[in-house]
């Protein structure tokens, strides 16, 4: 009897189709990027010509180049660990394919907060949508790995103590992209700064990776 899943093997194109429209998401997403920076703008009535006015243009570019630099990371970092959790992927249903919808809407967002923060980046409030943007994604990724685990959707169904500690690498960035937003509102930047915090964070979950774990996440 039919399950109403969509396998990796078969004769459609299903289960392909589902991560076409992710790749493609993550593409845009990431090609948008660039459009929020713009060129620069030479302040009316200087001359175009004169290069200490093109530099002072710049200048005025840093933070939205920042916030550039800072998407690319996100949304690459986000596609990568995608491509592997896709990996491991043996079949799709529907309410599957409805929370992907949900997560791509998140990673599409990226860009207008990702554009809000630069353009904004003294201002706190943009520290908090891009913060609010990312813990959402980070937590649709959990939801993801939690329903293909429970639903047996995986070609390995990873033990216990393993898929805990993969939730856990999935929802860390959530915390402390939350606990940035109040720290912004001392200061903007300790607010981003904290954002760095997820380096040492992931590096400590790490080396806790259960043994042989490899094998079900490789």
């Amino acid at each position: 009897m039919p399950d109403g899943r969509s396998r990796r093997e078969g004769e459609g194109l299903e289960f392909e189709r589902v991560w076409f429209f992710t790749d493609a998401v993550f593409a845009i997403a990431f090609t948008l990027l660039i459009v929020e920076v713009g060129l620069p703008e030479i302040r009316e009535g200087l001359d175009a010509d004169d290069p200490r006015n093109m530099l002072d243009a710049l200048v005025d570019k840093v933070p939205v180049i920042v916030a550039f630099v800072i998407g690319c990371f996100a949304i690459g970092g986000y596609w990568m660990a995608n491509r592997r959790f896709v990996a491991r992927i043996a079949a799709v249903d529907g309410r599957f394919v409805f929370l992907v919808v949900i997560y791509l809407m998140f990673v599409a967002f990226l860009p207008f907060s990702v554009g809000t923060l630069g353009e904004f980046f003294d201002n706190p409030i943009s520290v908090a949508v891009f913060a609010v943007n990312i813990a959402f994604v980070s937590t649709m990724e959990a939801v993801l790995l939690g329903y293909a685990w429970r639903h047996d959707l995986l070609e390995e169904r990873d033990p216990a103590e393993v898929h805990k500690w993969s939730m856990q690498m999935s929802i860390a960035p959530v915390a402390l992209f939350l606990l940035s937003i109040p720290v912004a509102f001392i200061a903007s930047w300790l607010g981003v700064l904290v954002w760095l915090g997820s380096i040492p964070l992931q590096a400590f979950l790490g080396r806790r990776k259960p043994a042989g774990a490899d094998r079900y996440l490789e």
